[in-house]
């Protein structure tokens, strides 16, 4: 079909759609990875036919890529839900990482269940961006399978990131038993962000549990920390704790102020019902 290798450059910049999705047939895959990273680039609806299909591309890359375009948001088509569910199971690690960034757009029935099988690949950066997806999407089935992803040390970063938007109280007990236990650890990054979500949930039984593990701060637990970076040879650790300890107290100030102003409005409310 191409006697010659097309100008992939040329046809992106003059936005020609009908050329690139017409190299996506070439013969040499390198055409083929080229051209699709280009349509991803454009994120022009006149090429998601071409997408879609390209998805069954005998070339990782080009499956890889394909996701990506379909994922962005100014290119959300229902259409896309079941091939990019059926990507989720390629054999490629990249592509189904891949796919399970692109369903956080795409919010169908038939793509929760999907993704929260993918809680379970045997990748763990798909496993982290399903749990990624799954907040995106804002359905509160996934809190379940969220909280039981905050036991994967791989996973419960996203996982926590997740549960925060989701905003279920369902999720306040474990991430507080989280917290706790990170914090414990000195794991003062993911109780920093497991701090943030529970900020999210506006939930007043976290407020004193953060107060109680910022009031543990002291000259010996940061000592220890900045004493690791200086084995280490990196600054991180200590870096991690102080701000871990600004985040505990802020939230925890947050919390307390938004419950004070939530039960004044309700005195008021019932001193005018009284009345």
């Amino acid at each position: 079909m191409w006697p010659f290798k097309p100008n992939i450059e040329r046809m992106e910049s003059r936005r020609n759609v009908k050329g690139l999705t017409r190299a996506l047939r070439h013969g040499d895959w390198h055409v083929r990875y080229q051209a699709i990273k280009a349509l991803r680039s454009l994120q022009d609806v006149r090429a998601i036919d071409a997408l879609l299909k390209a998805l069954g591309n005998e070339s990782p890359p080009v499956r890889e890529n394909a996701a990506y375009a379909l994922g962005e948001s100014t290119m959300y088509h229902p259409r896309s839900a079941e091939p990019l569910v059926e990507a989720l199971k390629d054999e490629s690690r990249q592509v189904r990482h891949a796919a399970a960034w692109a369903l956080r757009h795409v919010a169908s029935p038939n793509t929760l269940e999907p993704l929260v099988d993918s809680l379970r690949d045997e990748d763990p950066d798909v496993r982290s961006q399903s749990a990624f997806a799954l907040g995106e999407l804002r359905d509160a089935r996934a809190v379940a399978p969220l909280i039981a992803a905050l036991d994967d040390i791989f996973v419960r970063d996203m996982a926590a990131i997740a549960l925060g938007k989701l905003g279920d109280i369902r999720a306040v007990e474990a991430l507080i038993t989280a917290l706790e236990e990170s914090f414990g650890f000195g794991q003062y990054g993911y109780a920093t962000r497991v701090a943030e979500a529970l900020f999210r949930l506006e939930d007043i039984r976290a407020a004193a549990p953060m107060e109680r593990l910022a009031a543990e701060d002291n000259p010996g637990r940061r000592a220890t920390a900045m004493e690791s970076d200086i084995r280490n040879g990196e600054l991180g650790l200590g870096l991690a704790y102080d701000n871990c300890i600004r985040t505990l107290v802020n939230t925890a100030k947050a919390l307390r102020y938004k419950e004070a102003v939530y039960q004044a409005r309700c005195a008021s409310d019932r001193r005018r019902m009284g009345s």
